[in-house]
């Protein structure tokens, strides 16, 4: 399965590995990710949108 940015809840943390063992929230299914590739989903987050050839910045946020 290939992950984008998906809600995922951490089952087993080992902070002695690379991976830690992570379930999707909306299916249910298990798999494992590289702790390099997991972060808090309340950090930075940016809203863009394209009109015609321009991008725009809609909201920038910080948190919760």
């Amino acid at each position: 399965m290939r992950v984008s940015y998906a809600i995922l809840k951490q089952v087993e943390p080992d902070p002695s590995s690379d991976w830690t063992t992570v379930q999707m929230q909306t299916k249910g299914q298990v798999g494992y990710m590289k702790n390099s590739l997991v972060w808090s989903p309340v950090g930075y987050r940016l809203a863009i949108s394209k009109t015609g050839d321009q991008w725009r910045i809609q909201a920038l946020l910080a948190g919760d």
